[in-house]
């Protein structure tokens, strides 16, 4: 029996707490437990085992996930298997912050501009209960008013200093974001991108990911039905804990550790279909 081997880099991006260290996490616990029938089958343990062990093990208790931080960012190599041929997949573990000073700063380190050369997908994380959406006008007006302010007369506060990371609305930042990737040094080809929705489990309701997208981030949506430096996208909902653990209760946790197999409290939805196998995704951006 003939195998092919075949390697690729996807690289996994987003803003701090967007769900990527979780979902890491979930994949490795679901990869190696085989408790599923998934679409891409587990194909060997990675040399990076004891991180996602790590990762895995946390995942399973329900612990909260410890964020990457700029100086313990790996590269993780897991391997698959789909139809005899074996797929070597590299996950540039890249911090949040990381993103967040390649926005704000416009820097970054050669090691980063490799990485980010060599990918030949995205997987941009965001978080969806937790969307910055732009003031509108008639919003801006409305607090004005509500202040006292009028044409006529100055701010009767005083201003906030201008800081780029906290007050631009995220999808400005993740448009551009994804231009930077799209162009030399860090790009030059056009790799698919998945955008994964985190946190879907918080927003389910009869909505498809594409239309909440649309609805919710209309400037990214607009940007990537372009296709001006992408060719080709798709929207997942995903819910790689199954549930929220942000704020403490015990009776979500206990709910979530129920389960018969900890796999099933994974939610992965593609527009109407909804699943616990988060190699749909993986098997898309190959």
């Amino acid at each position: 029996m003939n195998t092919n081997h075949s390697n690729d880099s996807i690289l996994i991006c987003g803003l701090p707490e967007s769900g990527k260290t979780t979902f890491l996490g979930a994949l490795s616990y679901l990869m190696q437990a085989g408790e599923l029938e998934t679409s891409l089958k587990h194909a060997g343990l990675p040399r990076e085992r004891a991180y996602m062990n790590r990762l895995s093990e946390r995942w399973c208790l329900c612990e909260p996930m410890e964020r990457t931080r700029i100086d313990e960012e790996e590269s993780v190599t897991l391997h698959f298997s789909k139809n005899e041929n074996t797929i070597g997949i590299t996950f540039p573990d890249l911090s949040g912050e990381t993103w967040k000073q390649v926005w704000g700063n416009h820097q970054c380190t050669e090691e980063f501009v490799k990485m980010t050369d060599n990918a030949s997908a995205l997987i941009l994380f965001i978080h969806a209960d937790s969307v910055k959406k732009p003031l509108s006008v008639v919003d801006a007006k409305g607090m004005a008013e509500a202040l006292g302010k009028n044409d006529d007369q100055e701010s009767l506060v005083d201003p906030v200093p201008w800081d780029a990371t906290s007050h631009t609305p995220t999808q400005a930042m993740l448009v551009a974001l994804l231009q930077l990737l799209a162009r030399p040094p860090m790009g030059s080809t056009s790799p698919k991108v998945a955008i994964v929705l985190s946190a879907w489990d918080k927003i389910l309701d009869d909505i498809s990911p594409e239309k909440f997208l649309q609805g919710e981030m209309p400037l990214l949506y607009q940007y990537l039905n372009s296709g001006f430096d992408y060719h080709e996208w798709k929207a997942f909902g995903v819910s790689a804990q199954g549930g929220d653990l942000s704020n403490g209760e015990t009776t979500e946790k206990e709910k979530l550790l129920s389960f018969d197999k900890q796999s099933e409290r994974i939610i992965v939805q593609d527009s109407a279909d909804t699943t616990h196998d988060l190699t749909t995704i993986l098997e898309w951006t190959l």
